[in-house]
C-alpha cells in the first residue's frame, strides 16, 4: 500500500492532465442555445461543458446532462398542461446559461495544477452526498483542464498493479458497502416515468428490466444528448420506444457483473468499455447491486 499512497501524494494534476485523451478543453458561450450545447456534447462524447462568459471572461460553471435532465422534464410538464403536441422553439433556444446547476448537483469545483491526486480523490469523496463529477483545475486564474471521476477511475486502472494483491482480488460480495441498490424501471413503463425517476435521484443512469425483471437495457444520462424536438413525441411512449426512435443517441447494451467477480473485473470493464457504472445481477439476471465511478473511487 506504500506505493500506492506514494504514488497518490507525489502525482500532481498536471501529470493526470497530460494523459487525458482530451486535452483541449471544450467549452460553451454563456450565450449558446440548449440546442447548440446538445450538440457540442454529443460530438465531443462529453457529457458535460464549462460555461464561460466571453464579455465578462469570467467562468460561469458547469452544463450537465442531469441540468438538462432536470429543464427537459419541466418544459414537459408545462407542455402538457398548455395540451400542445409538440414544444415550442424557445425551448431549445434557451441560453445555456439559464441551466448551469439547473439539477444544484455539480457546483463549480476548482484544484489548481499543481495540486495531488491525493488531493483530487478527497475533492471527490468527501463532495456534498459525493456528487461531484467533475473540477475544473485551475492554473493561476485560469481554467486550463477539466479532470473527472473517469480520469481518476483511469488513473486507478494504469496504477492497478500498485495497489494490494488482496484488495484488487476482492469480490464485490466483499465489497457490499459500495455496492448500492440500483435505481429500475420496467422498459416498457413510460419514458417520462423513467426521465422522472433519473431526475429525482438525480444519478447518471438506471437499469431497465424486462416482465421478468431481468436486465435489459440501460437509461443514461447522455442518451438525453440526443434529444430534438421530435422526441416529446415519445415521452408518452415505452422507454424502449424512446431509446430506438426518439433520440439521435443510441444506447449500448448494458455491463454486468455477479458477486463472485472481482474487483478488478469491475475496474477493466469500466476503463475498456468507457462506462461509468457496472449492475451486480444474481443468477436470474435480477439487478441486486450497481457499482458507480464513486463507488471505484471510495
Amino acid at each position: 500500500m506504500q506505493d500506492w499512497t506514494e504514488k497518490i501524494t507525489n502525482t500532481t494534476i498536471s501529470s493526470l492532465i497530460a494523459q487525458k485523451r482530451y486535452r483541449q478543453v471544450v467549452t460553451v458561450s454563456h450565450l449558446d442555445t440548449l440546442r447548440s450545447c446538445l450538440k457540442v456534447l454529443k460530438r465531443e462524447n462529453i457529457l458535460s461543458a464549462p460555461v464561460f462568459n466571453e464579455q465578462e471572461q469570467e467562468f460561469v460553471g458547469f452544463i450537465d446532462v442531469l441540468d438538462i435532465c432536470g429543464y427537459i422534464l419541466k418544459a414537459w410538464k408545462l407542455m402538457s398542461s398548455a395540451r400542445r403536441d409538440a414544444p415550442p422553439r424557445a425551448v431549445f433556444d434557451v441560453p445555456v446559461y439559464k441551466l448551469v446547476n439547473y439539477s444544484t448537483v455539480d457546483k463549480p469545483t476548482f484544484i489548481d495544477v499543481d495540486d495531488t491526486i491525493y488531493h483530487l480523490f478527497e475533492l471527490f469523496i468527501n463532495s456534498e452526498y459525493k456528487r461531484t463529477h467533475r473540477v475544473a483545475v485551475l492554473s493561476g486564474n485560469t481554467i486550463i483542464s477539466v479532470v473527472s471521476q473517469s480520469d481518476l477511475v483511469r488513473f486507478i486502472y494504469s496504477n492497478w498493479t500498485l495497489l494490494p494483491l488482496g484488495l484488487r482480488t476482492k469480490t464485490i460480495g466483499e465489497f457490499r458497502e459500495y455496492n448500492t441498490a440500483p435505481v429500475m424501471v420496467r422498459i416498457d413503463s413510460y419514458f417520462i416515468d423513467a426521465l422522472e425517476q433519473l431526475y429525482e435521484y438525480r444519478i447518471s443512469g438506471l437499469a431497465l428490466v424486462n416482465h421478468q425483471f431481468e436486465l435489459s437495457c440501460n437509461l443514461s444520462a447522455s442518451d438525453l444528448r440526443g434529444i430534438v424536438p421530435k422526441s416529446f413525441r415519445y415521452f408518452n411512449k415505452s422507454t424502449l420506444a424512446f431509446l430506438s426512435l426518439g433520440t439521435d443517441s443510441k444506447p449500448g447494451a448494458p455491463q454486468y457483473v455477479n458477486e463472485s467477480n472481482t474487483l478488478e473485473d469491475v475496474v477493466q470493464m469500466v476503463h475498456l468499455e468507457n462506462i461509468h457504472r457496472v449492475y451486480v445481477v444474481n443468477s436470474a439476471l435480477f439487478p441486486v447491486g450497481v457499482i458507480s465511478l464513486i463507488d471505484i473511487i471510495q
